[in-house]
């Protein structure tokens, strides 16, 4: 059970991340001045870098998450198979 809630929780930990970085991303390309002083090099590559990780660690543990969640669904499927005597009522 641990498990399950520290994917989770890193996984929503790198969603947040990555909405983040997207939206800061979006507000300096609309909503910047002219004056501002342009962004180094080793920042924008560091953020670009930081948005790629965090989708891969988006898609990776979502699907980790939705195996075991599929795992779980069909080993209850398996105790309510044995437990009912079916749908024929035999």
């Amino acid at each position: 059970m641990k498990r399950k809630y520290l994917l989770e929780v890193i996984h929503n930990l790198a969603i947040g991340a990555f909405v983040g970085i997207s939206a800061y991303g979006i507000m300096i390309l609309f909503f910047a001045d002219e004056v501002q002083n342009p962004m180094p090099v080793w920042k924008s590559v560091l953020l670009g870098l930081s948005a790629f990780l965090c989708m891969a660690i988006i898609v990776i543990l979502g699907g980790m998450i939705d195996k075991n969640a599929a795992r779980k669904d069909q080993v209850q499927e398996k105790i309510k198979s044995k437990t009912d005597p079916g749908e024929d009522g035999s």
